[in-house]
């Protein structure tokens, strides 16, 4: 025992710095140790000796051990929630003397041990179950089956990871066939004849009671007469001759049934019953209660290896439930536990440590990060893979500024003859990635002078572009232009003078701005006063963004000698307002004409200009068509009744509706029937 732990037992004493005194003059410490005098609460002395390195006890005569390890730890918590995972627990290596931590190295064993913890099975899918019974909305017919499975271990569905996705799917079935007819056939009058029924599967006509009936005849012939309980029957056609057909309808299967030998049909007489024998073969049992089938073996161990489960089962099927009958009682699935050796436990990484940085700011570097391998225990296999894991990063791209490539060669000139234009052009590569852009323009443009020729009228730049109708969300916006007059004989201008364009599509507001000037254009005329313009576009604006200010037309006169100047219109004045106000109207505008100077022809072309307007249909309410004839009759005597109807033509373009009837009615046969011709079709069973 080293000193600081023999002095804590002794935490009811007063220790005295007395060496060599009292009870230490005999010197009690071995190995050089010093004596030092300890007195009690009660008074009395006692030695206690502080040891050197390398020794300890009471009086310093024990060489003192190595390193040694702690106590353990106590268990981690295993690493997974279920089924098998790990724990660990650790120690340290100290020197006992000093009490200080020591290298691992010098005591003997290792500092971490790992043990499996066994926890209960993972929730996880059970086998999917049978299809149940086909479920209809009646008792025929297509319906949907259903089959289900659970997640087991208490299991969470849509949580545990082993239980996601649906725990029941459906599909379609087919039922019985709801509808296969009957008929009456034989005999002459409303208690004569018998029933037959139409078999769908070997398509032939059988009596309802005949010994050839087969199974599914006789099951879907006491559907069909709704055994027991309340139906309707529906004559079509007359009886005898085996030319009468009988429907039914309102039909419920209660599950009650036993055969068609229990089906008394006491409408008719003697000439009903069937002429070979009145039992049924296959007879039907619509009330069948489930019955289980034996147990299956016990299935094999659910692991190989610690504990699992074995499993058998039995199945509803001797026979299954059918026809509302009763399902079995008491599950379908057995376990009990099983017991095997130990699992290897194979070694498992841990997390990833974070990605490092990457070692580029711009462009292609590369980051990576670390794992280590836990395990394995009892012969499992180690960790698959690697430790270190590297990528290519990129945390941006490194700016690349804008270059210009060569110029194009020139293109020909944009006139035969006269002054036309020539372009050559060039494309930026780039910028990329936040670089800057290339600067100066991408088309340099330069006169070609050719021979005068006939110059065709021109279309002047279009003016503005007027005010969009909204702001945004979709409007539009309308511009003109001027055709400049043909010279040497050229052709008018071709094209419209006016368009318009939609506007206002964009989301958020970016105000336009101007691109450069164009070069100024050739002048106006070739004699007189004449004049010259260029022109810039507005880039934008975009998603309600203010246009760009200032003008997009610059004018400047240049002067030649005087020439006739032939009369020019001026501006159209205002529509007037349409002459109705549907179904077709007019409106009409004039212009003025500002006449020629220096013998210059006066203006050509019509000063009033009228358009069709208000071109909507007129409201047209609707209208009666004539009544129909009177329909027959609802009874030969005794008071019956007769209808007909009419149909409204119209309304059209928001006219008013018809007033009053559609459909009338009338009495009809009103004298007395003289007696009943036969009593029909009424099915007792």
């Amino acid at each position: 025992m080293y000193l600081p732990q023999l002095l804590n037992t002794f935490t009811s004493m007063t220790m005295l710095s007395m060496e060599a005194l009292g009870v230490c003059s005999g010197n009690p410490c071995s190995s050089r140790g010093r004596c030092l005098e300890i007195r009690n609460s009660a008074g009395t002395l006692s030695p206690l000796c502080q040891c050197n390195p390398g020794w300890q006890g009471r009086s310093c005569s024990d060489q003192a051990l190595g390193p040694q390890w702690s106590v353990w730890s106590e268990w981690s918590v295993c690493s997974v929630t279920c089924s098998s995972g790990w724990q660990k627990r650790q120690r340290y290596c100290r020197d006992e003397s000093t009490q200080q931590s020591a290298n691992p190295s010098l005591c003997a064993g290792g500092p971490i041990q790992y043990r499996t913890c066994l926890l209960q099975e993972c929730p996880r899918w059970t086998t999917w179950g049978a299809w149940g019974e086909c479920s209809t909305s009646t008792t025929c017919g297509e319906g949907i089956q259903t089959k289900r499975r659970s997640c087991s271990n208490g299991g969470t569905i849509g949580v545990d990871r082993f239980c996601l996705g649906l725990d029941t799917q459906t599909t379609p079935c087919l039922s019985v066939e709801c509808f296969g007819p009957l008929r009456f056939a034989n005999g002459s009058g409303p208690s004569e004849g018998r029933i037959e029924l139409y078999d769908n599967i070997n398509k032939n006509w059988t009596l309802i009671c005949a010994n050839q009936m087969t199974e599914f005849v006789a099951f879907l012939a006491c559907r069909q007469a709704g055994w027991p309980g309340a139906y309707t029957a529906i004559k079509d056609g007359r009886y005898g001759n085996g030319n009468g057909n009988l429907g039914l309808k309102s039909l419920q299967c209660k599950g009650t049934e036993k055969s068609l030998a229990s089906c008394t049909h006491n409408v008719w007489t003697t000439n009903a019953k069937c002429s070979d024998d009145t039992s049924i073969p296959g007879a039907v049992q619509c009330n069948v209660n489930g019955v289980w089938s034996l147990w299956s073996a016990w299935s094999d161990c659910s692991v190989t290896c610690e504990n699992g489960t074995r499993t058998r089962v039995r199945k509803c099927d001797q026979p299954k439930t059918m026809y509302n009958g009763i399902p079995c009682q008491g599950a379908s699935t057995e376990q009990k536990s099983c017991s095997l050796s130990l699992c290897p436990v194979d070694g498992l990484w841990t997390s990833w440590e974070t990605w490092s940085s990457c070692s580029k700011q711009c462009g292609n570097g590369t980051q990576s990060r670390l794992r280590e391998c836990i395990g394995p225990f009892h012969g499992g296999h180690n960790c698959s893979g690697n430790s270190k894991e590297i990528k290519v990063c990129k945390d941006k791209e490194c700016p690349i500024d804008g270059q210009w490539n060569d110029w194009s060669s020139w293109l020909e000139c944009s006139q035969t003859c006269g002054v036309g234009k020539r372009s050559r052009s060039r494309v930026c590569s780039g910028p990329y990635f936040d670089g800057q852009p290339c600067l100066g323009t991408s088309i340099d443009v330069t006169d070609c002078l050719l021979q005068n020729c006939p110059v065709d009228g021109e279309w002047l730049q279009w003016k503005a572009w007027t005010q969009c109708t909204v702001s945004c969300g979709g409007g539009h916006q309308s511009r003109q232009r001027q055709c400049q007059q043909p010279l040497f004989g050229g052709s008018h201008c071709l094209g419209p003078g006016n368009e318009s364009q939609s506007c206002s599509q964009q989301n958020c507001p970016i105000d336009g701005y101007w691109n450069l000037w164009s070069a100024w254009s050739a002048c106006s005329a070739t004699c007189g006063l004449g004049g010259q313009i260029r022109n810039r576009t507005c880039q934008g604006p975009y998603y309600g963004g203010a246009n760009c200010t200032g003008n997009q037309t610059e004018a400047q006169n240049c002067s030649l000698q005087n020439c006739p100047v032939d009369g020019q219109w001026l501006e159209w004045q205002s529509w007037s307002v349409c002459s109705a106000s549907c179904g077709g109207g007019k409106k009409v505008r004039k212009r003025v004409c500002y006449f020629g100077l220096y013998g210059g022809s006066n203006c050509t072309g019509a000063s009033i200009e009228e358009l069709i307007c208000n071109e909507n249909l007129c409201p047209v309410n609707g209208q009666w068509l004539p009544w129909s004839s009177w329909g027959q009759c609802s009874l030969p005597c005794g008071n019956g009744s007769q209808s007909r109807v009419r149909q409204c033509n119209g309304p059209f373009n928001g006219g008013a509706n018809c007033s009053g009837i559609s459909q009338e009615s009338q009495s009809c046969n009103n004298q007395s029937c003289a007696a009943e011709p036969f009593i029909c079709c009424l099915l007792m069973l």
